[in-house]
């Protein structure tokens, strides 16, 4: 099926038409996304400059052979390496992972431990945190 010269340019045409009202579609649907929530929600840099933020360890920081789900970042295979001295907080688990130069948050840390807690893996809470006063854990054998 060969097309003539006038057949292709019109098609060529057609394709940057579309290619147009495409682009003018994004760029309300970016408009209206920005004034109704301040920014726009599905905006690549912002979530590009997010990750870049935050400082998170390389996936490749630990052993390929180790075992660990295809979404994991390190901090659970971090925490169970760390020596504590018993009972810690959470915010002394902050503090011995950024000496080894692991950035993550509180909220990370803390969350982390409550999930291996709670699935008795490696962690367990000695003395439940209440009125202001942290939660205090001690590692179990793995």
């Amino acid at each position: 099926m060969a097309l003539s010269i006038e057949e292709l340019d019109k098609k060529l045409v057609e394709a940057k038409q579309r290619v147009a009202e495409i682009e003018e579609l994004i760029s309300l649907y970016m408009k209206y996304a920005h004034e109704a929530n301040g920014k726009a929600p599905h905006s690549r840099r912002a979530s590009a400059k997010k990750r870049d933020s935050r400082g998170a360890i390389p996936r490749s920081a630990y052993s390929a052979s180790s075992p660990k789900p295809p979404n994991s970042n390190g901090l659970k295979a971090a925490l169970l390496d760390l020596n504590f001295q018993a009972p810690f907080t959470v915010d002394e688990a902050v503090k011995v992972l950024r000496g080894k130069n692991l950035n993550f948050g509180r909220r990370q840390v803390r969350d982390s431990i409550y999930v291996m807690v709670k699935n008795r893996e490696g962690f367990r809470r000695v003395k439940q945190g209440r009125g202001g006063k942290q939660s205090q854990y001690e590692k179990t054998s793995t």
